[in-house]
């Protein structure tokens, strides 16, 4: 019997043309590899929420915020590496995607919007709850299909699930992999499983399916020809002074970059988001950010003379003033095409890298300097140890609760959700075990978000996180919080509670007459109501021993504890140049 209709029902494909148009949409999706699917149900996209939901290969994820469940949908294909489907009914439905499809698009996710839409015979002539659904999403979209009205002849049947296939494969393949939209119109007045007198369906999905095999396009790698061309354009000498730096978003695994680290005698500089930043890892420099006071390592920089860059720019006003001094042939790996970049016009670019691709890289490149990897892992050894006793002798404040925070152990993954924590964090953090992940959302909205994305990393990691947020970028997203997947989701939401907008405090304009009154912006919020409303843990921490016992017990918590750092406003500014400081003296 089926779950949604009793058993003298039909079944949801035979209701009416939508429900046979949406089965085939469903069936081509899951047969493309699709499992997640956030779903926020409206009277547009009700067939394929009913679709969905009665085949077992999907998991749904029901919200009532489009706007934080698509940034749970963009977190989900972080975690996973699989196309995540987020679907929408008519409105401003679509709009409130738009924050979290400008992430999507510009860290290249594969994010699949299905936006619901009224019948096409309905456009342009102001019904009400419609909008031109194609034209707002565009400038974001890597690829956009506007179906037609549902249609149930065997050939538009067949048409449609071809479209389906090739728009996944446009989603994860290719030059530029990224979101796309599917818009989909549906018959109907007011709802889209309204019965059709008269209609049967005089096709089975199962036939469709078996018409056209579902092909999944591999993976795009770096060919051996492909390294080889590449490297004889790099002005090279012998033994270079090399560095690899890995920011956010690096593509390739921890292991592709320790063979070349190991082969060429690079030092590694990690973002501490890049999931590069692993105890262990050959040549890692986790101190970068402090190098400006030491004053050999300064020069260092300007005396690199080749280059290879993996993930996106680097997260700190620090280590981006220090690239801006390399001056050198740059080899810059990366998933799809990167268009203009920011770092130099000159950059040689290649596709990303399996292990067979590294290994060739690195014959091609050779062994570098013995002299200069042995000066900068001399400098790594002295100001780690220096910022490990640095942060144990901090008085409490923002830049102590973050040393301990990114530094936890328990977690399985950390999400760094704030302007000031990745600031914090890429000092401050020693490295990460092998299994543990890093998430950052840098791509383009910083902060916004943070809650949804945890959430869908928790889900697609299967793992404890660990949030570290601030108490700003938590009343972004609140609405994350509604969510009933909170229930199966360990770990904890760190809440640095600064009296908000404490990344102002670092920046020039904290000097300029009138900047507590403008950027400061406290918010007017109690965390321990916030986490009562949403049957959440919480505890309230006013120093480290607190803050450190809480982050211990979410370790071993069966639920999400929301941890509340209350520190006082402007001690970021007063700690931070210390430890940079002490760590370089």
């Amino acid at each position: 019997m089926n779950a949604l209709y009793p058993s003298n029902q039909p079944r949801n494909w035979e209701h009416n043309r939508n429900g046979l148009w949406c089965q085939v949409i469903a069936d081509a999706l899951t047969d493309m590899g699709v499992v997640d699917v956030v779903m926020h149900s409206g009277a547009r996209n009700v067939s394929l929420a009913l679709a969905m939901n009665e085949m077992p290969e999907f998991r749904m994820h029901l919200h009532v915020d489009e706007r934080s469940g698509s940034f749970m949908a963009v977190s989900l294909a972080q975690a996973t590496g699989a196309p995540v489907v987020v679907s929408t009914t008519t409105g401003s439905a679509i709009a409130n995607c738009l924050p979290a499809l400008t992430e999507a698009t510009k860290r290249n996710l594969p994010v699949i919007l299905i936006s619901g839409d009224r019948n096409r015979g309905t456009r342009h002539i102001n019904v009400a709850q419609s909008s031109n659904q194609i034209g707002i999403c565009a400038p974001l979209m890597r690829v956009q299909h506007d179906l037609p009205d549902p249609l149930d002849s065997e050939a538009d049947l067949i048409a449609l699930r071809r479209t389906i296939i090739d728009a996944v494969n446009q989603c994860t393949s290719g030059l530029r992999p990224g979101p796309i939209q599917i818009n989909m119109p549906l018959w109907g007045v007011a709802c889209g499983t309204e019965a059709e007198e008269g209609w049967y369906p005089t096709v089975n999905p199962e036939a469709i399916r078996a018409a056209v095999p579902a092909v999944r396009l591999p993976p795009v790698v770096a060919s051996e020809s492909e390294i080889r061309r590449a490297v004889q354009r790099l002005a090279r000498r012998e033994h270079p002074r090399g560095l690899i730096f890995c920011g956010p978003d690096t593509d390739v695994s921890p292991e592709v970059i320790n063979l070349l680290a190991e082969r060429t005698g690079f030092p590694v500089i990690a973002d501490a988001a890049s999931g590069i930043r692993k105890k262990g890892l050959a040549n890692l420099v986790t101190v970068s950010d402090a190098l400006p006071g030491v004053a050999e390592a300064t020069a260092w920089f300007a005396k690199t003379d080749l280059l290879l860059r993996f993930g996106s720019a680097p997260t700190t006003p620090i280590m981006t003033k220090l690239s801006k001094s390399i001056r050198c042939p740059t080899l810059r790996v990366t998933q799809s095409d990167p268009g203009p970049d920011f770092w130099t016009n000159d950059a040689i670019c290649l596709r990303t890298l399996d292990m067979a691709g590294a290994e060739v890289l690195a014959e091609q490149i050779g062994h570098g300097d013995p002299a200069w990897l042995e000066a900068w892992m001399r400098t790594e050894k002295r100001l780690s140890a220096r910022r490990r006793e640095v942060i144990g002798e901090l008085p409490w404040g923002d830049v102590l609760a973050a040393g301990l925070a990114c530094n936890a152990s328990g977690y399985d993954f950390i999400h760094i959700g704030n302007s000031l924590a990745t600031r914090q964090s890429n000092l401050l953090s020693e490295g990460f075990s092998a299994g543990h992940r890093e998430f950052i959302a840098r791509g383009m909205c910083g902060t916004d978000g943070a809650l949804g994305m945890f959430l869908g990393e928790a889900l697609g990691t299967q793992g404890r996180g660990l949030l570290l947020i601030g108490d700003h970028s938590t009343t972004h997203d609140i609405p994350a919080l509604a969510s009933h997947r909170w229930r199966s989701v360990k770990g904890a939401i760190v809440v640095i509670n600064n009296s908000g907008a404490g990344i102002f405090d670092t920046l020039a304009c904290s000097q300029v007459d009138g900047y507590r009154d403008i950027m400061r912006n406290q918010p007017t919020i109690r965390f321990q109501h916030i986490a009562a409303a949403f049957d959440i843990d919480y505890r309230r921490c006013a120093c480290a021993e607190s803050f450190a016992d809480a982050l211990a017990e979410a370790a071993n918590s069966n639920s999400v504890v929301l941890i509340e750092a209350v520190t006082t406003p402007e001690t970021t500014p007063r700690d931070l140049p210390v430890v940079l400081h002490r760590m370089a003296s």
